[in-house]
């Protein structure tokens, strides 16, 4: 039996029973260095590395999911992040045309900025699988979703070189 079976059996049967293996949980973390002094911790960015294997899957239920999601129209056409064919160019492509217009029609154009770097690591679970229940992602596909999310663990691996 060939690896790429095995492998697709393995997806199948963490799709059809909503369950993501604890191994597939377990994220590896480097600290990658950015600029400045490398004896300063926070001149370190950490990296979680996942296991090939839990990339795979994590790339078969997002198809799935953005399919749907797409097929269904439940996300915006303003929704520009992580999506084929919207980028944050076509965002601001989008704000520029907006102002132009509001100038032309000689009325104010006014814009709010926010640093959402972080945001994913500030979501609360429970109210994604609230919304996601809500648009329509339910049982095995939301049992897989909550799996992916929940008892996952992380170590950090630092290699100190000396010249």
């Amino acid at each position: 039996m060939s690896l790429k079976i095995v492998v697709r059996f393995l997806q199948y049967l963490s799709i059809m029973h909503g369950i993501v293996p604890d191994q597939m949980k377990i994220a590896r973390v480097a600290p990658i260095f950015k600029a400045g002094d490398k004896a300063i911790f926070s001149n370190y960015k950490p990296v979680s590395i996942l296991p090939c294997f839990s990339k795979f899957l994590e790339r078969i239920v997002y198809n799935c999911i953005l399919s749907y999601l797409n097929d269904f129209h439940i996300l915006c056409d303003n929704q520009y992040g992580f999506r084929k064919n919207h980028s944050t160019t076509h965002a601001l492509i989008d704000l520029y045309d907006k102002i132009l217009s509001a100038l032309d029609r000689k009325e104010h154009a006014v814009g709010v900025f926010l640093d959402l770097s972080k945001a994913f690591d500030t979501v609360n679970h429970e109210i994604l699988f609230d919304k996601l229940y809500h648009y329509g992602i339910c049982r095995l596909a939301l049992e897989w979703v909550k799996s992916y999310f929940n008892e996952r663990s992380q170590f950090v691996e630092y290699i100190i070189i000396i010249n």
